[in-house]
């Protein structure tokens, strides 16, 4: 019995090793598409309780002319708009390809599961860009709109190459 949970914890630590280095990658790809498109900042609000919350529409901070410009992003990625004095849209229309991770295929008889698969798709980089964000809060704040909810303000950071998620919870 400790050989099998050996072997589980083992598996466990490999997988979970491959998801942080594939969200690396991603993370990596989408700031280089930023930085293409003179994306300095993005930040996105969420909240939420008694079980359902929301994200907002992305705000993209874009160096503009010596200034930086606060657009948002309002297609279809967030369930309602919460604009923080965005001053226009931002659109658009470059492609990225992610990385996924999926769980390997259980086997009854054998009762384990296989190795996990990566499969790559090509989305659009605010699809991403959202996708990545949400990401950051599930992993650190997992289930952060259950009872009392929670809320906060992801910063994807160009320029420093990293996602800082401020939360705070309800109580």
């Amino acid at each position: 019995m400790a050989d099998l949970n050996m072997e589980w914890v083992t598996r466990w630590n490999k997988t979970r090793e491959l998801y942080d280095q594939i969200r690396a990658d991603n993370l990596r790809i989408v700031i280089d598409a930023l930085k293409k498109e003179n994306v300095t900042m993005v930040q996105m609000t969420y909240h939420g309780g008694g079980d359902s919350g929301d994200y907002h529409y992305p705000i993209y901070r874009v160096a503009q002319g010596g200034e930086s410009v606060d657009l948002e992003n309002t297609e279809g990625y967030g369930p309602s708009s919460y604009t923080l004095g965005s001053s226009g849209e931002f659109t658009s229309e470059t492609k990225v390809t992610l990385s996924c991770v999926h769980p390997g295929d259980w086997d009854n008889e054998t009762r384990t599961q296989g190795a996990p698969r990566i499969e790559e798709e090509e989305i659009e980089m605010v699809k991403a860009v959202y996708k990545i964000m949400e990401e950051a809060v599930e992993s650190q704040h997992s289930g952060w709109y259950n009872n009392e909810g929670a809320e906060g303000t992801v910063y994807l950071l160009v320029e420093e190459k990293r996602i800082d998620v401020e939360h705070g919870d309800y109580v």
